[in-house]
Protein backbone atom coordinates (compact mmCIF):
# COMPACT_ATOMS: atom_id res chain seq x y z
CA UNK A 1 0.00 0.00 0.00
CA UNK A 2 1.74 3.42 -1.23
CA UNK A 3 1.31 6.51 1.30
CA UNK A 4 -0.53 9.65 -0.41
CA UNK A 5 1.66 12.11 -0.36
CA UNK A 6 -0.20 15.63 0.60
CA UNK A 7 1.32 19.15 -0.60
CA UNK A 8 0.86 21.57 2.64
CA UNK A 9 2.45 25.05 2.92
CA UNK A 10 4.68 25.71 5.94
CA UNK A 11 4.94 29.14 7.02
CA UNK A 12 7.96 30.29 8.07
CA UNK A 13 9.42 33.42 9.57
CA UNK A 14 11.85 34.45 11.92
CA UNK A 15 16.36 35.55 11.93
CA UNK A 16 18.76 33.23 11.33
CA UNK A 17 22.35 34.17 10.97
CA UNK A 18 22.35 37.11 8.58
CA UNK A 19 19.12 36.56 7.23
CA UNK A 20 15.68 37.45 7.76
CA UNK A 21 12.60 35.00 6.68
CA UNK A 22 8.97 36.87 5.93
CA UNK A 23 6.30 35.52 4.37
CA UNK A 24 6.07 36.87 0.85
CA UNK A 25 3.41 36.55 -2.08
CA UNK A 26 5.81 37.48 -4.87
CA UNK A 27 8.78 34.99 -3.74
CA UNK A 28 10.88 36.88 -1.98
CA UNK A 29 11.06 35.09 1.23
CA UNK A 30 14.60 36.07 2.05
CA UNK A 31 15.39 39.58 2.82
CA UNK A 32 18.83 41.60 4.68
CA UNK A 33 18.32 41.81 8.11
CA UNK A 34 16.66 45.21 8.93
CA UNK A 35 19.38 48.33 9.58
CA UNK A 36 21.86 46.67 7.17
CA UNK A 37 23.91 49.74 5.99
CA UNK A 38 25.44 49.77 3.00
CA UNK A 39 27.98 52.35 2.61
CA UNK A 40 27.68 54.47 -0.62
CA UNK A 41 30.83 54.67 -3.07
CA UNK A 42 31.74 58.14 -2.85
CA UNK A 43 33.50 59.54 -6.37
CA UNK A 44 35.31 62.42 -7.40
CA UNK A 45 32.04 63.71 -8.83
CA UNK A 46 30.20 63.60 -5.58
CA UNK A 47 33.35 65.00 -3.53
CA UNK A 48 33.27 67.70 -6.25
CA UNK A 49 29.31 68.78 -5.31
CA UNK A 50 29.65 67.91 -1.80
CA UNK A 51 32.46 70.89 -1.44
CA UNK A 52 30.78 73.24 -3.60
CA UNK A 53 27.07 73.37 -1.60
CA UNK A 54 29.25 73.71 1.17
CA UNK A 55 30.27 77.06 -0.67
CA UNK A 56 26.83 77.57 -1.81
CA UNK A 57 25.17 77.31 1.86
CA UNK A 58 26.85 80.58 3.20
CA UNK A 59 24.13 82.37 0.95
CA UNK A 60 21.86 79.80 1.16
CA UNK A 61 21.23 79.94 4.85
CA UNK A 62 21.17 83.20 5.73
CA UNK A 63 19.35 83.83 3.00
CA UNK A 64 16.78 81.31 3.29
CA UNK A 65 16.04 82.40 6.90
CA UNK A 66 15.14 85.70 6.68
CA UNK A 67 12.70 84.26 3.70
CA UNK A 68 10.97 82.29 6.14
CA UNK A 69 11.23 85.00 8.63
CA UNK A 70 9.36 87.78 6.42
CA UNK A 71 6.89 85.17 4.58
CA UNK A 72 6.27 82.88 7.03
CA UNK A 73 3.98 79.89 5.41
CA UNK A 74 3.35 81.54 2.18
CA UNK A 75 6.70 80.72 1.07
CA UNK A 76 6.32 77.27 -0.92
CA UNK A 77 8.14 74.37 -1.10
CA UNK A 78 10.01 74.65 -4.60
CA UNK A 79 11.31 78.31 -3.51
CA UNK A 80 14.66 76.28 -2.13
CA UNK A 81 14.65 74.27 -4.88
CA UNK A 82 15.12 77.18 -7.35
CA UNK A 83 17.36 79.15 -5.34
CA UNK A 84 19.39 76.39 -5.09
CA UNK A 85 19.45 76.11 -8.63
CA UNK A 86 20.22 79.53 -9.04
CA UNK A 87 22.86 79.19 -6.34
CA UNK A 88 24.93 76.21 -8.32
CA UNK A 89 24.45 77.75 -11.79
CA UNK A 90 26.65 80.74 -10.67
CA UNK A 91 29.81 81.28 -12.56
CA UNK A 92 31.59 82.01 -9.60
CA UNK A 93 30.57 81.52 -5.77
CA UNK A 94 31.41 85.56 -4.81
CA UNK A 95 28.87 86.69 -2.79
CA UNK A 96 27.68 89.38 -5.34
CA UNK A 97 27.20 86.76 -8.17
CA UNK A 98 25.29 84.82 -5.34
CA UNK A 99 22.94 87.99 -5.08
CA UNK A 100 22.49 88.86 -8.36
CA UNK A 101 21.62 85.80 -9.86
CA UNK A 102 18.39 85.98 -7.20
CA UNK A 103 16.50 88.32 -9.15
CA UNK A 104 12.54 88.12 -9.60
CA UNK A 105 12.43 84.79 -7.93
CA UNK A 106 8.80 84.14 -6.91
CA UNK A 107 8.47 83.24 -3.17
CA UNK A 108 5.12 81.44 -4.23
CA UNK A 109 4.94 80.19 -7.70
CA UNK A 110 0.89 80.12 -7.28
CA UNK A 111 0.76 84.07 -6.53
CA UNK A 112 3.25 85.55 -8.43
CA UNK A 113 3.81 89.28 -7.99
CA UNK A 114 3.30 89.96 -11.75
CA UNK A 115 0.11 88.66 -11.55
CA UNK A 116 -1.23 91.54 -9.65
CA UNK A 117 1.11 94.26 -10.88
CA UNK A 118 3.93 95.31 -13.16
CA UNK A 119 7.47 95.48 -11.19
CA UNK A 120 8.00 98.44 -10.40
CA UNK A 121 11.36 101.20 -11.27
CA UNK A 122 13.81 100.78 -8.70
CA UNK A 123 16.49 103.82 -8.16
CA UNK A 124 18.84 103.19 -5.26
CA UNK A 125 21.20 105.33 -3.86
CA UNK A 126 23.70 104.72 -1.16
CA UNK A 127 24.95 107.10 1.51
CA UNK A 128 27.29 106.79 4.13
CA UNK A 129 25.00 106.15 6.65
CA UNK A 130 21.62 104.81 4.52
CA UNK A 131 20.29 103.15 1.32
CA UNK A 132 17.57 105.16 -0.38
CA UNK A 133 15.17 102.96 -1.97
CA UNK A 134 12.76 104.56 -4.81
CA UNK A 135 10.01 102.55 -6.27
CA UNK A 136 7.84 103.32 -8.92
CA UNK A 137 4.70 101.93 -9.80
CA UNK A 138 2.56 102.44 -13.65
CA UNK A 139 -0.64 100.91 -11.79
CA UNK A 140 -2.52 100.08 -9.05
CA UNK A 141 -2.41 95.94 -8.38
CA UNK A 142 -5.05 93.40 -9.07
CA UNK A 143 -6.65 90.54 -6.94
CA UNK A 144 -8.66 87.79 -7.42
CA UNK A 145 -10.62 88.16 -4.55
CA UNK A 146 -12.91 91.01 -5.88
CA UNK A 147 -13.84 92.24 -2.17
CA UNK A 148 -10.82 93.67 -2.37
CA UNK A 149 -10.23 97.73 -2.25
CA UNK A 150 -7.01 98.36 -0.85
CA UNK A 151 -3.63 97.15 -0.13
CA UNK A 152 0.17 97.81 0.90
CA UNK A 153 3.17 97.02 0.33
CA UNK A 154 6.42 96.01 2.45
CA UNK A 155 9.73 96.59 1.63
CA UNK A 156 12.41 94.45 3.18
CA UNK A 157 16.10 95.22 2.63
CA UNK A 158 19.24 92.61 3.53
CA UNK A 159 22.38 94.26 3.90
CA UNK A 160 25.82 92.42 3.80
CA UNK A 161 29.48 93.35 4.50
CA UNK A 162 31.13 90.60 2.19
CA UNK A 163 32.59 88.85 5.55
CA UNK A 164 29.84 87.97 7.61
CA UNK A 165 27.73 85.41 7.40
CA UNK A 166 24.10 87.05 8.46
CA UNK A 167 22.49 90.03 6.33
CA UNK A 168 21.30 93.24 8.53
CA UNK A 169 17.57 92.97 8.12
CA UNK A 170 15.33 96.08 7.52
CA UNK A 171 12.20 96.41 6.02
CA UNK A 172 9.15 99.32 5.48
CA UNK A 173 5.50 98.89 5.28
CA UNK A 174 3.50 101.54 3.53
CA UNK A 175 0.24 102.89 3.99
CA UNK A 176 -2.70 101.03 2.56
CA UNK A 177 -4.01 102.57 -0.21
CA UNK A 178 -7.42 102.76 -1.93
CA UNK A 179 -7.71 101.71 -5.54
CA UNK A 180 -9.66 105.19 -6.28
CA UNK A 181 -6.28 107.04 -5.40
CA UNK A 182 -3.59 108.00 -7.27
CA UNK A 183 -1.17 105.34 -7.92
CA UNK A 184 1.92 106.29 -5.51
CA UNK A 185 5.34 106.16 -5.69
CA UNK A 186 7.37 105.14 -2.88
CA UNK A 187 10.94 106.54 -0.97
CA UNK A 188 12.12 104.09 1.61
CA UNK A 189 15.03 105.02 3.97
CA UNK A 190 17.28 102.08 5.06
CA UNK A 191 20.07 102.41 7.95
CA UNK A 192 23.27 101.37 6.24
CA UNK A 193 26.25 99.92 8.73
CA UNK A 194 29.60 100.84 7.09
CA UNK A 195 30.68 98.65 4.57
CA UNK A 196 27.59 96.85 3.90
CA UNK A 197 27.26 97.48 0.22
CA UNK A 198 25.84 93.65 -0.49
CA UNK A 199 22.08 93.71 -0.61
CA UNK A 200 18.66 91.94 -1.93
CA UNK A 201 15.37 93.89 -1.99
CA UNK A 202 12.46 91.88 -1.44
CA UNK A 203 8.79 93.49 -2.09
CA UNK A 204 6.05 91.84 -0.39
CA UNK A 205 2.18 92.80 -1.21
CA UNK A 206 -0.70 92.74 0.34
CA UNK A 207 -4.23 93.22 -0.56
CA UNK A 208 -7.54 94.12 2.01
CA UNK A 209 -10.56 94.98 2.80
CA UNK A 210 -11.29 98.55 4.05
CA UNK A 211 -7.74 98.42 4.61
CA UNK A 212 -7.86 95.56 6.55
CA UNK A 213 -5.98 92.02 5.67
CA UNK A 214 -7.96 88.57 6.09
CA UNK A 215 -4.38 86.92 5.32
CA UNK A 216 -5.47 84.88 2.25
CA UNK A 217 -2.96 83.32 0.33
CA UNK A 218 -4.76 84.88 -2.66
CA UNK A 219 -4.26 88.35 -1.78
CA UNK A 220 -0.73 88.29 -1.01
CA UNK A 221 2.26 88.16 -3.75
CA UNK A 222 5.98 88.00 -2.43
CA UNK A 223 9.12 88.53 -4.90
CA UNK A 224 13.11 89.20 -4.64
CA UNK A 225 13.17 92.20 -7.11
CA UNK A 226 17.68 91.96 -7.33
CA UNK A 227 20.78 91.86 -5.56
CA UNK A 228 23.49 93.32 -6.19
CA UNK A 229 25.88 96.05 -4.66
CA UNK A 230 24.64 99.61 -4.20
CA UNK A 231 27.25 102.61 -4.45
CA UNK A 232 27.24 106.31 -4.01
CA UNK A 233 25.73 107.11 -6.91
CA UNK A 234 22.18 106.63 -7.80
CA UNK A 235 21.24 103.69 -9.98
CA UNK A 236 18.07 103.06 -12.13
CA UNK A 237 16.96 99.79 -12.74
CA UNK A 238 13.83 98.67 -14.30
CA UNK A 239 12.28 95.37 -13.06
CA UNK A 240 9.95 95.06 -16.78
CA UNK A 241 12.73 93.66 -18.80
Amino acid sequence: MMAKIVPSNINFSGNLFELNFVNSRNGKYVRRKRGTVTVAKINASLRKNAARTKIVNRSFVPIHAAMKYYAGFFKDGDFCRDMRRRLMKCSDDLLLTHLKSLQKLELNKLHRMEWHVNLPTCNLQSKKDYVAVNMQFKNHPKFKNSRNNSYCYEAVLLLWDNKTKEPVKHSIETEWVNFDDEVPHYDFIFKRMPKHNHYLLILKLLGGINKISEQMMADKAMIILEGGKVTDKTTARNNQG
